[in-house]
């Protein structure tokens, strides 16, 4: 198992100045940290590499088409946990899925177009 990425105080201000503005160049991020644009340009690839993070895009549900917004929780029996979140991960509609501990062993959220689609869900 590879060893977990150790995020430094450069790399988690780095990580929040991306989350303010995920278009930020690695000039005007390495400006507001005081670091190099080259370092910015490393340690951004570095994050990434480590599975610490992705660059995404955002979309905005309802002008993407979508009617419904919907946060469902699952408790799995006869299946391996991963297996099933993994599937789940998979479906169009999967905006999130996160295996978690307590009363359910994933939470997801997903969209929908419209009621029938949200059925099929």
């Amino acid at each position: 198992m590879a060893e977990r990425a150790r995020l430094d105080d450069v790399d988690q201000q780095l990580v929040r100045l991306l989350r303010e503005d995920g278009r930020a160049g690695h000039r005007e991020l390495g400006n507001a940290l005081g670091i190099s644009e080259g370092t910015v340009r490393t340690r951004i690839r570095r994050l990434i590499e480590a599975d610490v993070m992705r660059i995404v895009a955002i979309t905005d549900i309802e002008a993407a088409g979508n009617e419904f917004f919907v946060m469902s929780c699952f408790q799995v029996e006869g299946r391996a946990v991963k297996d099933v979140a993994r599937d789940l991960a998979a479906l169009a509609s999967a905006v999130g899925v996160s295996i978690v501990s307590g009363r359910y062993e994933i939470v997801g959220s997903f969209t929908a177009r419209d009621q029938p689609d949200l059925v099929r869900l």
